[in-house]
């Protein structure tokens, strides 16, 4: 595989059957800021390197996708994630196994400068929600863990680690009910613009809870496919929430 120019800031290189130790080989240029690494194997083997700090990744690093790849034995993970550079502000890691153990290897590395995190379809529970919250970047602004069979524990560990600056949060497919919409919203961020809820099993009393916690800052509530508690029918909202802001959207479609 031929080397990227020294001063490119994107490369992509997915699906290219890179392994831990072909990644390090490689000595991406310093230059790069964007890198795709989706589809590889990229724990495989990286437990070798156990003592050896060298990261493979560009030091200047600021947008990461690793989605769909192999992360090996949790000790591989291990040595994969703590290489992953300080000045990291974006990471997708859809469609990656994580179960609690992988989870709590992978959380304490989250960069402080962690902004976006995608974590759609990883098989993340309760404990596995509970590891990640507890290591939740205070700079994150837009968290993603949409289809992962959280149910309400999930859900309550993920908001118990939510920061004051998060505006974006995609909760769809997650198995939540009223119990975990309320742990949300006695933990919903100040700031927050956008919530996306789809599928969740809310009661009448629930969703006149949700609505009367929601921030003034919200402009988008996406409760598509909800189904009613006590009807089994879809979720019908109110044409108009008191209190919320103008604009405020919601979308049940």
């Amino acid at each position: 595989m031929a080397k990227p120019a020294a001063n490119v800031s994107w490369v992509e290189l997915a699906c290219c059957d890179l392994t831990y130790q072909a990644l390090r080989a490689l000595r991406l240029p310093a230059s790069v800021t964007e890198l795709g690494l989706s589809h590889n194997w990229l724990g495989e083997g990286a437990a070798q390197f156990t003592n050896d700090p060298v990261s493979p990744f560009p030091p200047h690093l600021t947008e990461l996708d690793i989605s769909y790849s192999i992360l090996g034995t949790p000790a591989d993970a291990a040595v994969l994630f703590r290489g992953l550079p300080a000045s990291l502000t974006h990471l997708r890691l859809s469609y990656i196994p994580l179960s609690g153990e992988y989870a709590r290897v992978l959380a304490p590395h989250f960069p402080s400068t962690l902004k976006w995190l995608g974590l759609g379809t990883n098989g993340i529970t309760a404990d596995g929600a509970a590891a990640l919250a507890a290591h939740f970047p205070p700079a994150l602004e837009d968290l993603g863990v949409g289809d992962n069979p959280l149910g309400d524990a999930g859900l309550a560990a993920l908001a118990a680690g939510f920061g004051p600056h998060l505006t974006q949060l995609w909760l769809m497919h997650i198995g939540a009910t009223d119990v975990g919409i309320r742990a949300l919203m006695d933990r919903v961020p100040p700031n927050l613009d956008s919530l996306l809820l789809d599928g969740a099993i809310i009661s009448k009393d629930g969703l006149e809870f949700m609505l009367s916690r929601i921030p003034s800052s919200l402009t988008w509530l996406c409760l598509a496919s909800c189904v009613d508690a006590a009807t089994g029918e879809m979720l019908r909202v109110p044409a108009t929430v008191p209190g919320a802001h103008p604009d405020l959207v919601v979308g049940v479609e």
